[in-house]
């Protein structure tokens, strides 16, 4: 959201500055005017697409490889290509490994050796005799099953595993949800400065005209030098916001091919020639919609489970402190001078018992308090996924309420730039006005885009703060 927020201040500040602001596609692809698009329609919901010149995305590109995507494709690749995907894979596969490690805590181990003593010299025997020149070897191969645990720590302590195994894997769909947010905000980045070069493009389009216009009638001596000179001036801006146009779309490229980890060298653009409405949570759903839809989210459920676990993890510390230890052994040695006589003892002992120190009392003392963090955590993040919720829904309302004001200001601009010019023309008006008409056109048209581009990614906002984001949303 941030690039977004900095894009839209750039193309901006750009405009501003040169005297000309973005506005949509430039090469006079059929559009319908916003005043065909009646106000019935507007409450309907429904926008009539609008085009966009292919051309002159291939022009800006200077024999740059172009690869035309579309949003879904890249919603699905943010799935599990981004770095941030997979390092939550990884924490995933590392978190069953402990799993299994405290699971193997429960189960008995299997332990051998083998033993040789070999005696050469004097012996005292059984009676006290002294025995010279003995030589005696000695086998003990031994093989026996152990257990050594307090079952009850092992237990809980298995199940809070499970817990934080449990969280891993909702920050996988976590970082699988922030991906696909990012992805598709970056989209239509890239939807926003492609239509910005083509607004661009239309406006070096309408200076030259301009151009062309005062250039004649100073030829004619019916016009001053002074026209000429602002359309020079004009034509110039209007080319240097074209580069800088380019130069975002180029950003915007590089930013989401980095995101899904896609060759940098090419150049990405929208696969759709029409920019419309994408409505992904539809009118019946955003209504019903309220903030105990947020205990869907991955991150609400992670934090939960990590809440869960750190319980767990105290009642562990109790089982530690106050729970029996068993050790049990069971087994067999095998003793004789010879591997082919050897005898055969049965080895076995049980052992239950307490222990007690001093060092496990501030061991849950530590887990009572990692665990109140972390219920802490559970509540706050569960509150800020209703916030997003409350805010993405403003933002769809606020979005959606400014597509018909900004339709009607592109009419009234654009009627106000044909007027000026054919007074121009006339002989009747001046170049300054042209300009400015000229400027305020580039100026409404930048603004409706923006504000249909601006509803759909507050559309995907909303959809990922319910937790509801998938790539089938985007499904053709």
């Amino acid at each position: 959201m941030l690039h977004r927020t900095l894009l839209v201040m750039q193309v901006f500040v750009l405009y501003a500055l040169s005297g000309c602001v973005r506005g949509y596609d430039p090469h006079l692809t059929e559009r319908p005017m916003p005043s065909e698009l009646h106000a019935d329609t507007h409450a309907e919901g429904e926008l009539e697409p609008l085009k966009v010149d292919a051309t002159v995305i291939t022009r800006a590109t200077d024999a740059t490889e172009v690869r035309a995507v579309s949003i879904a494709e890249v919603v699905k690749t943010a799935m599990d290509q981004p770095t941030s995907v997979l390092e939550a894979a990884a924490r995933l596969e590392a978190a069953s490994g402990r799993v299994q490690t405290n699971d193997g805590k429960l189960l008995p181990g299997l332990s051998a050796d083998y033993r040789v003593r070999y005696l050469r010299g004097r012996e005292v025997g059984s009676f006290g005799e002294l025995q010279p020149d003995v030589n005696f070897a000695r086998y003990e191969p031994t093989a026996a099953f152990f257990y050594r645990n307090n079952p009850g720590a092992a237990g809980t302590g298995s199940k809070a595993e499970r817990r934080f195994a449990d969280a891993a894997g909702y920050d996988l769909r976590e970082a699988q949800r922030q991906a696909m947010l990012q992805a598709g905000l970056s989209y239509q980045d890239i939807a926003l400065t492609r239509a910005s070069m083509a607004i661009a493009a239309q406006l070096v389009h309408d200076a030259q005209r301009f151009y062309d216009i005062a250039n004649a009638r100073a030829v004619a001596e019916v016009a001053s030098g002074a026209d000429v000179a602002r359309a020079e001036a004009a034509l110039a801006q209007a080319r240097r916001v074209e580069i800088q146009a380019r130069a975002f779309w180029k950003a915007a490229s590089i930013r989401l091919a980095q995101l899904l980890r896609w060759d940098l060298g090419e150049m990405l653009t929208t696969e759709d020639a029409e920019i419309g409405l994408q409505p992904v949570v539809d009118d019946a759903s955003e209504a019903n919609l309220t903030s105990e839809a947020g205990r869907a989210r991955p991150d609400v459920q992670a934090a939960q489970m990590r809440a869960e676990g750190g319980t767990l993890r105290t009642k562990q510390g109790f089982w530690d402190l106050l729970g029996p230890e068993v050790e049990e052994i069971i087994g067999g040695r095998f003793v004789g001078t010879q591997m082919s006589s050897l005898g055969t003892t049965l080895i076995g002992y049980a052992f239950i018992g307490l222990s007690f120190d001093f060092e496990k009392g501030g061991r849950i003392r530590t887990a009572k308090a990692n665990a109140k963090a972390l219920q802490v955590r559970a509540e706050a993040t569960y509150e800020q996924a209703a916030a997003d919720i409350q805010t993405a829904m403003v933002s769809v309302e606020a979005a959606r309420e400014a597509i018909p004001p900004a339709q009607d200001e592109v009419a009234a601009a654009e009627r106000s730039y044909a007027i000026e010019l054919a007074r121009f023309e006339a002989g009747t008006g001046t170049g300054l006005e042209v300009i400015q008409s000229q400027n305020m056109k580039a100026r409404a048209q930048l603004a409706f885009i923006e504000q249909v581009l601006k509803f759909n990614a507050a559309q995907i906002e909303l959809a990922a703060a319910i937790g509801h984001l998938t790539p089938e949303l985007f499904a053709p």
